[in-house]
């Protein structure tokens, strides 16, 4: 925004501590050729916001399983002691 309004990119880099004002001026083409500044919102983790967990499912089969497994092995193991 402060852009837009005329300040200088090198300027708002160092104020800001931006360590590259190209990264400014990325910012700036986002926001012409896109028309909102909400373009500029971080997003990273939303791609899977709202998704239902579809491996939960076969991971507490397995978790069962593999329970099973355990005690089928104890059991064996205590009968072969014998």
């Amino acid at each position: 925004e402060l852009y837009f309004e005329g300040h200088a990119a090198k300027r708002l880099a160092e104020e800001h501590g931006i360590k590259n004002r190209r990264r400014i001026l990325e910012w700036v083409e986002i926001v012409r050729r896109t028309g909102t500044f909400d373009s500029l919102k971080d997003r990273r983790g939303h791609a899977n916001a709202g998704q239902s967990r579809t491996r939960t499912l076969p991971l507490e089969k397995e978790n069962e399983r593999l329970r099973m497994e355990i005690h089928y092995l104890k059991k064996l193991m205590e009968l072969k002691g014998r």
